[in-house]
């Protein structure tokens, strides 16, 4: 590693809180993608893959070491040696990511995992480090206010997805019992 400090891996809250920014940074171009294209879902779909490989790809092989959302939340990606990436091996670590998002569960890996490796990292041989818990300076000193800002947020949209989606589970039932009463009158 470069530092000589004891290395610290980023845990699962904080990469699911830079993913969850990588995200909504990429809903912009893909909304764009959308009104020119339309809803043509495949194209949608590889294009959306295309930008986020690209964009994965190029920021983890950058001198950043992260994308956008990690650097926001101070973790970064790097060889199992603590060397930057190269293009093509964070091309092959976004890859094995896809596997990892279509399972879900090879994600969870990192909880049972002393370097907090998920499938994607083992298999490219990549760590996340926790650059804000390492860092010697002032540099990520505004890092855990930032983090748990973040963190509210993301409760608070898991909150309103979960009560839109029971909201759409309770109104479903109530359209399904009104048809269901309303056939049963008229059969009967």
């Amino acid at each position: 590693m470069e530092n000589n400090c004891e290395i610290k891996y980023a845990g699962f809250w904080v990469r699911l809180l830079a993913s969850w920014i990588d995200g909504l940074l990429l809903l912009l171009p893909l909304s764009m993608v959308d009104a020119l294209l339309g809803n043509n879902s495949t194209i949608r779909l590889f294009l959306f893959l295309v930008l986020w490989w690209l964009y994965t790809s190029c920021m983890l092989s950058s001198s950043w070491r992260a994308t956008i959302g990690k650097k926001i939340v101070a973790i970064e990606v790097v060889d199992i040696y603590g060397k930057q990436l190269t293009f093509g091996g964070a091309s092959l670590r976004f890859v094995y990511s896809i596997i990892s998002y279509m399972f879900i569960i090879p994600i969870f890996m990192m909880l049972f995992d002393e370097k907090k490796q998920t499938f994607h990292d083992k298999m490219a041989k990549t760590i996340v480090l926790d650059s804000a818990i390492m860092a010697d300076d002032n540099m990520y000193r505004y890092t855990p206010f930032i983090r748990v800002i973040g963190y509210v947020l993301l409760a608070i949209f898991v909150a309103i997805k979960v009560y839109a989606l029971g909201m759409m589970i309770f109104l479903w039932s109530g359209i399904q019992s009104f048809f269901s009463s309303l056939t049963s009158s008229f059969a009967g």
